[in-house]
């Protein structure tokens, strides 16, 4: 009879604790990242695209799951509001909630108002579109790495607790 070896789990983190956690997301993200898009006119929007914001979350969450989904139709919009529950990667953390909101014209036909002119399973699509909006919107409010800067009128970078601790020990 073979006797059984007790294997001891090795928990690995890549932030040592909540400050070192908490420093990395001040950062600005990566320009290779960032996206733009015509608005109309001569407006453009930056972005991070949600698929970088995921890969970005995998690393700094250990868990990331959407607990919560509120969909509601308004006139020719169908809205999102959306909960995740985040577990922040460094030792002795605790869960949290991150939220986000977003919004997606229904499609209709041509020459057509809602509801009418509502396309045939346009929810289908609309619905699984706007709630990767509002994910997106959870996280892009989150912290300056997830793209919270971008489209401002200061540095994507910018951070009050990042500039005291590049200062050093001064006091205010």
């Amino acid at each position: 009879m073979s006797e059984k070896k007790e294997t001891e789990t090795v928990e690995v983190y890549p932030y040592a604790n909540h400050e070192a956690w908490h420093d990395k997301l001040q950062n600005a993200p990566d320009p290779s990242w960032v996206k733009s898009r015509q608005l109309g006119g001569n407006k453009t929007s930056t972005y991070l695209p949600l698929g970088i914001q995921e890969a970005i979350a995998d690393k700094f969450f250990r868990e990331f799951d959407i607990i919560n989904v509120d969909i509601q139709i308004a006139v020719n919009e169908i809205i999102c509001t959306i909960k995740l529950s985040v577990l922040p990667n460094y030792p002795n953390a605790e869960h949290r909630i991150i939220c986000g909101i977003a919004s997606k014209p229904i499609q209709c036909k041509k020459g057509t108002s809602f509801p009418a002119g509502k396309i045939t399973n346009a929810l289908e699509y609309n619905a699984p579109a706007v709630q990767s909006s509002a994910k997106s919107n959870a996280l892009t409010n989150f912290a300056n790495i997830f793209g919270r800067h971008l489209n401002r009128e200061f540095s994507n970078g910018f951070s009050f607790t990042k500039e005291k601790k590049d200062a050093g020990d001064k006091k205010d």
